[in-house]
C-alpha cells in the first residue's frame, strides 16, 4: 500500500509544480501518512508547523477544521517549505495561539565534546544536562518525510528513529535496523530507487 501512495504522490508533484501551495500562518493542512491513514498540522509563523494528535483513515469523514485546531499538538518543529508547497493538502484555515509562533526550547549536542547546549526560547542558549533536555526537541529543521514517518510511528505506538537518534547514548544503528526490532520494514523504499 505505502508503495502504491509513494508512487502516486510523486505522480501529483509532478502534475501540480505549477499549482504551488504558499505558507500561510494558520492554515491547516492534511498529511496523507501513505498506510491509508492522514494526519494534520498548522502552518505557523515560517518555518513552525504544529502537529496534531488526531488521525484519520481513509473513508472516514475528515475532521472539521476547527475540531482539528482544537486537537492536543504532540509537536511543534521547523519545518523545509516543501511539504506546505508541494506535499500536504491545505483544507482551510484556523486561528491559533500566538504563543505558538515562540520556539520551543531545542536543544544541539557538540558531536566532539558532548557538551549539551540549550537554546531558550526568549533566545539565547545555556550549557544543559541529559535530564534538563529529556522532554525537549532536538534543534533542527525536518524534513517531510521525516515527519510523516514520526506520525506513522506515534500512531503505531512506537518510537521514532529520527528523534532517537539525536538523544545522547545513541549507539548508531540504521532505519532498517532500528525498525525491524518493531516488526516494521522499509522493503518497499528499495524498489524506488531506481526509478
Amino acid at each position: 500500500m505505502l508503495q502504491k501512495k509513494y508512487l502516486e504522490r510523486i505522480k501529483m508533484k509532478r502534475q501540480s509544480k505549477n499549482l504551488k501551495q504558499r505558507w500561510i500562518p494558520g492554515a491547516i493542512v492534511e498529511i496523507d501518512l501513505m498506510d491509508g491513514t492522514y494526519s494534520y498540522a498548522q502552518i505557523l509563523e515560517d518555518p513552525l508547523v504544529a502537529f496534531f494528535d488526531i488521525l484519520r483513515k481513509e473513508g472516514e469523514i475528515r475532521p472539521h477544521i476547527n475540531d482539528i485546531a482544537k486537537s492536543k499538538v504532540l509537536f511543534r518543529l521547523s519545518l523545509y517549505d516543501e511539504a506546505i508547497k508541494n506535499d500536504w493538502l491545505h483544507i482551510g484555515k484556523s486561528s491559533y495561539d500566538p504563543k505558538w509562533d515562540i520556539y520551543p526550547e531545542r536543544y544541539v549536542i557538540d558531536a566532539d565534546t558532548r557538551e549539551i547546549t540549550i537554546w531558550k526560547s526568549e533566545g539565547g542558549k545555556v550549557l544543559g544536562t541529559e535530564e534538563d533536555i529529556k522532554d525537549l526537541e532536538y534543534f533542527a529543521v525536518w524534513e517531510p518525510g521525516a515527519v510523516e514517518q514520526r506520525l506513522r510511528d506515534h500512531f503505531a505506538d512506537r518510537p521514532c528513529w529520527y528523534v532517537e537518534q539525536d538523544k545522547p547514548g545513541w549507539k548508531p544503528i540504521g532505519a532498517k535496523e532500528f525498525y525491524a526490532k518493531y516488526g516494521y520494514d522499509f522493503h518497499w523504499l528499495d524498489d524506488q530507487k531506481d526509478k
